[in-house]
């Protein structure tokens, strides 16, 4: 006898219904993203204390390979930029280098290496092109 079974299991589904379920996610998102930008309106307290102390140490690098630290004019030598940034840290965690590109790479990998014995932050500037 030859009989037949039809029982398979048709795996079609609507895609209609998935397309109904991502727009009410989308417009339920929308909503709420919405809500959050206005409920949460602050004011910020204004800052107190001299912004210098926490702002970072900064050591330019000349051309010339010379040393200028912060906004003074004074050069300072290789040998004693150490001891002068030292002085000039006043519990700073960060130290911002601005080197010439024409400066030797050498002095500037000195500042880096002393930051990295200090536990400090080196922040190297560069010119955007």
């Amino acid at each position: 006898m030859g009989l037949k079974t039809s029982n398979k299991v048709k795996l079609e589904g609507g895609i209609s219904s998935m397309t109904d379920l991502v727009f009410l996610l989308l417009i339920f998102f929308i909503m709420v993203a919405s809500m959050v930008n206005e409920s949460h309106k602050i004011t910020l307290p204004e800052g107190s204390g001299d912004p210098s102390e926490h702002s970072p140490v900064k050591v330019y690098l000349t051309k010339e390979n010379k040393f200028l630290l912060n906004s003074e004019s004074k050069e300072y030598a290789a040998t004693e930029i150490e001891s002068v940034i030292n002085n000039n840290l006043k519990g700073n965690k960060s130290l911002e280098l601005l080197a010439d590109k024409e400066a030797s790479r050498e002095f500037a990998y000195q500042i880096i290496k002393y930051a990295k014995t200090k536990q400090l932050k080196v922040i190297i500037k560069t010119k955007g092109g």
